[in-house]
């Protein structure tokens, strides 16, 4: 065996190795709830810990989703 097809043949090898891990934690990919908890004050806001309406529409706003999250990530 040459030492050029042992090189690639090592550089496939560290492909699959990297690659293999990967693939097998495909079927667990999704939202999780850390992200998805920011779309309820979309959907959701009367559910806010803190929220504002606005006056002349009486839309209302969340300013805050958990007491220690902060009003920037919802906003955001």
């Amino acid at each position: 065996m040459s030492k050029r097809l042992a090189t690639r043949l090592f550089a496939v090898l560290l492909g699959v190795v990297f690659l293999a891990p990967g693939l097998m934690l495909i079927p667990y990919l999704g939202v999780q709830e850390d992200e998805a908890m920011f779309a309820v004050d979309l959907l959701l806001p009367d559910v806010a810990v803190s929220r504002f309406t606005v006056w002349p529409t009486h839309v209302v706003g969340p300013s805050m989703l958990m007491s220690y999250g902060g009003a920037l990530k919802s906003w955001l």
